[in-house]
């Protein structure tokens, strides 16, 4: 954070298993990831810094454990570099660069959601591609190892911004509402329940 930093993102969780809530931010101005961990009594302790890379821009930040191994990770949006840079957590607050996705040339992916869209006990990502105006859909992550990337239209013009998800229709089957800031809108995907969804209806405002 700081002069430059343009925060961006913010996420929030126990990163160093100590049972006090820590956050990470996107600071979309420097190009970097910064973790602050908490003392649990409202203060925190040093921002440390983590690069995405040159000319890139940070821009929203997810925490879960993708890789099944009871640490938080990190993923991140690059939407000058059209690509998820994926952070696995070591536990103690640390983290180390794992891999990196493409999402596509121009694709300027912005914000991330994570769920089990297909009930395999796996989570799995949606990304808001705002440049291709589209939504990605990643199953199965198995951490390092992608599944095949299924690619939704949101209409032309429509700049997807952000992705919400839940069970809209009480089928018990997870859903994905999109906010379209190009077409001011909001756009729904009905889920099946195995990864695949109901082409988007929209909800203008």
């Amino acid at each position: 954070m700081g002069s430059g930093s343009h925060p961006f993102s913010i996420a929030v969780g126990d990163l160093n298993n100590d049972t006090h809530l820590d956050m990470v931010v996107t600071n979309s101005g420097k190009g970097n990831i910064g973790v602050v961990l908490g003392y649990g009594n409202g203060s925190f302790a040093n921002e440390i810094n983590y690069s995405i890379g040159l000319d890139s821009r940070p821009q929203d930040v997810i925490l879960s454990d993708f890789d099944n191994d009871n640490r938080l990770d990190m993923f991140v949006t690059d939407s000058i570099g059209d690509r998820i840079s994926i952070f696995a957590g070591l536990g103690n607050g640390n983290f180390t660069i794992d891999t990196t996705i493409w999402t596509g040339s121009g694709s300027q992916p912005n914000s991330l959601a994570s769920g089990d869209f297909n009930n395999d006990n796996l989570l799995d990502l949606v990304i808001t591609n705002q440049g291709t105006d589209s939504i990605g859909l990643l199953l199965g992550f198995n951490y390092s190892v992608v599944g095949n990337k299924t690619v939704y239209n949101t209409d032309n013009f429509s700049a997807p911004a952000s992705a919400a998800m839940g069970d809209l229709n009480n089928d018990k089957r997870l859903d994905i509402v999109v906010c379209n800031f190009g077409t001011q809108s909001v756009g729904v995907f009905l889920g099946y329940g195995d990864g695949t969804f109901a082409p988007q209806t929209i909800y203008a405002n």
